[in-house]
């Protein structure tokens, strides 16, 4: 069974750190911002 962490706030300090600390973990990522342009970005950044 995948493991989903939900990170509310997401940015480009500690959100993301721990977005890709349980990525890299195998959990599924699920980001939540204010902004739709940044999560693009985001996402874009996790998926190299």
């Amino acid at each position: 069974m995948e493991k989903t962490i939900f990170v509310v706030g997401a940015g480009k300090g500690l959100g993301n750190a721990v977005a890709r600390k349980f990525g890299a973990d195998g959990f599924r990522v699920v980001l939540m911002s204010r902004s739709a342009e940044h999560l693009a970005d985001y996402q874009r950044e996790m998926q190299s």
